[in-house]
């Protein structure tokens, strides 16, 4: 397993958009010009469909909690051209943290024990918040940038060392909340245009309060998940943003 685990992984660096994290893991202002900046100076969007996908256990954040996320996402969406995107359900808008491992790599059991394990440091990671704020994209998708960033690189960085993933999440982690996948490859400019237009759009905040292990699963041109386990984070009296 553990050479297929390292071919993944120099693969989920070709997918890691933007290539640099921002300057401060906890700056709002610089992790969205980040955002943008590298979104703004593409040529041209791809299929996010084209990349291959295999049934996986991933960790993830979902928002079943926070009805103000998907309210933000919709709000980004009807202002977008439906052409060539498929919008992400209402009910289906998730922050994904970590692949753990491709179901066909790895037997139930094996993930099993990983998950006892990661389960122990992440359930020792106090509740925090994010601020989710509009609008950037990436080379195969429109996404919602997130701050600060330094919880959930805690998260995924649990998740990475008792899997025994080679990569931190200052090398291939950009924390988003997808709105849409983008399913042509064409010119960026005009899609980078209307996205900008969106970007005025007020932040909203959400307290995370557990990560959960899910199968994730590509079905047409969407994903669904089941949550397998869920973690509840350490309860704080202040889960406002941090770093």
């Amino acid at each position: 397993m553990e050479n297929a685990q390292s071919e993944v992984e120099e693969k989920s660096l070709s997918y890691t958009f933007p290539k640099e994290p921002p300057t401060d893991l906890r700056d709002p202002t610089k992790i969205a010009e980040n955002d943008w900046s590298a979104f703004d100076s593409l040529t041209h969007m791809h299929s996010h469909w084209e990349r291959p996908h295999w049934d996986s256990a991933h960790w993830m954040i979902t928002f079943d909690d926070s009805p103000q996320v998907a309210t933000l996402a919709q709000e980004c969406q009807d202002g977008l051209s439906k052409s060539h995107l498929d919008l992400i359900d209402s009910n289906a808008f998730h922050l994904t943290v970590r692949r753990m491992a491709y179901w066909k790599d790895v037997s139930k059991s094996r993930v099993s024990n990983l998950f006892d394990s990661a389960a122990q440091q992440i359930a020792e990671i106090p509740e925090f918040s994010i601020d989710v704020f509009p609008l950037a994209g990436s080379t195969g998708a429109i996404r919602l940038s997130v701050s600060p960033w330094g919880p959930l690189f805690s998260v995924f960085d649990c998740a990475t060392t008792l899997a025994g993933h080679r990569k931190r999440a200052a090398e291939i982690f950009r924390p988003h909340i997808g709105v849409a996948y983008n399913n042509r490859t064409r010119p960026a400019g005009p899609v980078v245009k209307e996205v900008a237009k969106l970007r005025s759009l007020l932040p909203v905040r959400c307290v995370v309060q557990k990560v959960d292990l899910v199968t994730l699963s590509r079905v047409g041109h969407a994903y669904q998940w089941t949550t397998i386990e869920t973690v509840p984070l350490s309860i704080t009296t202040d889960s406002g943003p941090e770093g």
